[in-house]
């Protein structure tokens, strides 16, 4: 999938490219155009993390793929995350210049999961014409994405700027912070599916088919592409 990325050798100080300066400020215009017109989706992410009742009454009066605040910060997590992926993947072999195209594809990878995901949750619902708390599913799936964006935005701007060892750090401290996000809505996830009474079975197909299969995939494409 990313034999056609133009890989560069050159010996670097710090892991930033020319290039991501560009995403830097997109990824700052999409922020300030979200934060300006959507600022109630700001209120409900403070309030999720403490008071997750009031986000399930959320969910149950407007869908969250209806909501145009959470949609809004959609590109900004996916940029964010991405950039940080393409960081991760750098402090392996600092000296590979990937470029944008390498980039390009990554968060095409990173959007295809999450598409992917969103798909068969309402297949699921259309086969077993239920909810079984998917949509609690879906809303989280994406809170969380978004939530950790905001918080690895610095994170990533600091580890492309300072020297190497330092980045290092920096990554570390996301990865952390990536691994305790994850777990927590896969904990929130499976406590909702249990609240709606779905079936054993069905929690252990999704956790098995769309949580650890796509990460396996994923790391396995990279690892292919990079050697």
């Amino acid at each position: 999938m990313f034999e056609d990325a133009q890989i560069h050798i050159r010996p670097v100080a710090v892991l930033a490219e020319p290039w991501m300066i560009w995403v830097v400020i997109g990824s700052l215009a999409l922020l300030a155009y979200s934060r300006l017109n959507f600022p109630a989706i700001y209120k409900l992410m403070a309030v999720s993390i403490t008071h997750y009742r009031v986000v399930q009454q959320e969910i149950r009066d407007v869908p969250p793929l209806s909501r145009r605040g959470l949609i809004s910060l959609i590109p900004f997590a996916l940029a964010v995350w991405t950039l940080f992926f393409y960081l991760g993947i750098k402090t392996k072999n600092p000296e590979l210049d990937l470029g944008f195209t390498f980039f390009a594809k990554l968060i095409g990878v990173v959007c295809a999961i999450y598409v992917i995901k969103v798909l068969a949750i309402r297949a699921v619902q259309i086969l077993t014409d239920g909810d079984f708390g998917l949509e609690e599913y879906i809303f989280n799936l994406f809170l969380f994405a978004e939530i950790g964006a905001l918080v690895l935005f610095p994170i990533v701007l600091i580890a492309s700027y300072v020297p190497l060892h330092g980045a290092e750090w920096w990554l570390w401290f996301g990865v952390g912070f990536w691994v305790f996000t994850y777990f927590w809505r896969l904990f929130r996830g499976v406590m909702s599916a249990f609240q709606h009474r779905t079936p054993m079975i069905y929690i252990i197909l999704y956790l098995c088919a769309l949580e650890i299969l796509p990460l396996l995939v994923v790391f396995r494409v990279l690892d292919i592409s990079l050697h």
